[in-house]
């Protein structure tokens, strides 16, 4: 029995997984990224990029062939910007990458250690009995 026969196209739904796959990595590492990326000023870049990618991918599927000119030209812009503005972060991210610590990037230890400095301040404040919140205590009490 040929694909004729069955009523399917087999070369068609093959063709719609792969696009479907491709698409859900692209989403799955744009996850990534925005999970990743901690600071509030970097995150508005990268959802801006991820924007600008998105636009860039619907214009060429709809054909405008014009406006997809455009809206590439401004992603890879956006991508050399990008990457001289973070060049430390991606530097990091390329030696974790390299050394194999990539699982690092997820862990909870990255949210926790900021919280943990807080508490370690104010109890030392605590048992001194001098006030936490009171003017010049910062710079006794480290970077939190």
């Amino acid at each position: 029995m040929n694909n004729q026969q069955s009523g399917y196209d087999f070369g068609l739904v093959q063709s719609l997984l792969i696009q479907a796959i491709d698409i859900g990595l692209v989403f799955a590492l744009a996850y990534l990224v925005l999970v990743i990326v901690g600071e509030r000023r970097t995150l508005w870049m990268v959802r801006g990029f991820i924007i600008l990618m998105l636009a860039a991918a619907v214009s060429n599927w709809a054909g405008l062939r014009l406006l997809h000119v455009a809206l590439n030209s401004l992603v890879t812009g956006s991508a050399v910007a990008m990457a001289v503005i973070l060049q430390s972060e991606f530097r990091r991210f390329l030696e974790q990458l390299g050394r194999g610590e990539i699982i690092q990037l997820f862990g909870r230890d990255r949210f926790a250690k900021p919280h943990g400095r807080f508490i370690n301040c104010r109890n030392r404040f605590s048992d001194r009995r001098s006030g936490f919140f009171s003017s010049g205590s910062e710079a006794k009490c480290g970077s939190i």
